[in-house]
């Protein structure tokens, strides 16, 4: 069972219809977008859709604040899936609240949505020791079952636990605390065991040299005559992180670097996924930025994460770092889907609004060509054709001078290495029409200087034609050599 296409309209910053198809039988998925974009709010938007499994939602609560005065314009969210064939499209919308299927149900138990905000609560604003109990007992190990006698989850039994302290001294309720918050300590335990063990197996996949250790006392009751006093002492997960060998350093999070700590906080997350049962016909992970505290050679990492633990997923990943992004297409093609979120302006109200593309730059090129906008759509236009020259020298090995920074490769040099080598071929695809018309336009309008002329009517013509010829392009230069 895959999604194969996500429907969302006014939703958040998400303002006007937005559809999104994953192919099918519904591939992964990458969004890229600015900050500001609507990646989040696509993301809480699943995560809004997941939640009606449980809940009724008021989708109006979420309703994009330039839509709200207008009751003509609704809010939904729109998600299909595919099962074997058979596709089933689900809406939360103003008359369906609640979608109480089994296998959405069982999905939203795994709380598969992790963002860069949850990631600081890891680190974040702790003073001197990192006390993870509410975070752990109240939120990740909200649906986790107990290990120990396998039927109600942890959190459940946090609750029924802290309403029976309060209750009469003479009743069934309170006189059973005690017996409830052994096998409670007893699971817990058992739990951070099983967190903590998976945690450091994910960790090492990073090389940050490091190592995480959770410390639990057990919770205590806090007896009183007077109700309003009663409670627990001992509410502490004490997390504890061992550095290049030294045991349990002071201070972790002041000390260590946001790669590292970002590096925790992933493993510990997706260690907690790990643990739920793993049985459900549908599972899905949404990684909304998580990389931001990440460089480059330990995001690699993470991509080989997923793909040890979460093959099984349908993993869909937001980012707002465009080279990242540019590099990830290039590299993973079969099994995902790529889509891009970027701003158009409403200049009726003068407030820019998202518009979702599935990243084809020339499309991109083709709407602000058609907006109007003509320096932004040879600015896509130029990124059209330095994606293809890139692509095709990558793909069959085209060597290219080099440079110690490979963004700082010339798209000359990428053309050159293609037009020599493929001449070299025993059916090259390139024709001397189609060479000359891309050097002609080369020099016109993707040459990143020549824009200054924006208002002569003759650069909109040049700048279709220009179009024209990268999609030539584009389609002379697929396929395999034979």
């Amino acid at each position: 069972m895959r999604i194969t296409k996500i429907d969302i309209k006014n939703f958040r910053g998400l303002y006007g219809a937005h559809e999104i198809k994953l192919g099918n039988p519904g591939k992964n998925l990458m969004i890229y977008g600015e900050n500001g974009s609507g990646k989040s709010s696509l993301c809480q938007a699943l995560k809004v859709f997941f939640e009606s499994s449980i809940k009724e939602i008021d989708i109006a609560q979420h309703k994009n604040i330039f839509a709200s005065g207008n009751p003509d314009e609704d809010v939904h969210v729109k998600v299909t899936f595919n099962d074997n064939g058979t596709e089933t499209e689900l809406a939360v919308d103003k008359d369906n609240k609640k979608n109480p299927e089994q296998y959405l149900i069982e999905a939203n138990k795994i709380k598969g949505f992790l963002g860069y905000k949850d990631l600081l609560q890891t680190h974040y604003l702790h003073k001197d020791n990192v006390n993870l109990f509410n975070l752990l007992i109240c939120t990740l190990f909200e649906n986790t079952p107990d290990p120990i006698t396998g039927n109600v989850n942890i959190s459940f039994r946090w609750v029924q636990l802290n309403y029976n302290i309060r209750q009469r001294k003479n009743t069934s309720e309170y006189q059973k605390c005690p017996e409830i918050l052994q096998g409670l300590n007893q699971s817990i335990k058992k739990l951070l065991e099983e967190v903590e063990d998976k945690a450091n197996e994910i960790i090492q996949y990073f090389d940050y040299n490091v190592k995480i250790h959770f410390i639990f006392p057990g919770i205590a009751i806090k007896d009183a005559a007077r109700v309003k006093d009663r409670g627990f002492n001992n509410q502490e997960i004490t997390l504890k992180v061992d550095f290049f060998g030294r045991p349990a350093i002071d201070k972790h999070h002041f000390f260590l670097n946001e790669g590292r700590l970002t590096a925790i906080a992933i493993s510990i997350y997706l260690a907690s996924i790990l643990i739920m049962p793993q049985g459900a016909p549908y599972k899905i992970l949404v990684l909304d930025d998580i990389l931001i505290g990440l460089d480059t050679s330990n995001r690699l990492p993470l991509l080989n994460i997923l793909k040890q633990y979460f093959s099984e997923y349908q993993i869909i990943m937001a980012t707002y770092d465009q080279q990242w992004y540019g590099f990830f297409k290039s590299s993973f093609k079969e099994e995902w889907a790529y889509w891009e979120l970027y701003l158009k302006k409403q200049f009726q109200d003068d407030y820019e609004i998202p518009v979702a593309t599935n990243g084809n730059y020339i499309d991109i090129s083709r709407h602000y060509l058609r907006e109007g906008d003509l320096k932004a759509s040879a600015v896509y236009i130029r990124s059209a054709f330095e994606e293809i020259l890139v692509n095709h020298c990558s793909k069959h090995k085209f060597p290219v001078p080099f440079r110690k920074k490979i963004e700082k490769i010339p798209s000359k040099d990428y053309w050159d290495s293609i037009k020599k080598y493929d001449q070299q071929k025993a059916t090259p695809k390139l024709d001397q029409t189609i060479i000359t018309d891309v050097e002609m336009q080369r020099t016109l309008v993707m040459n990143p200087y020549s824009h200054y002329d924006l208002i002569n009517p003759k650069f909109r013509s040049e700048l279709q034609t220009t179009i024209d010829v990268v999609e030539r392009l584009k389609g002379k230069l697929q396929g395999k050599y034979t």
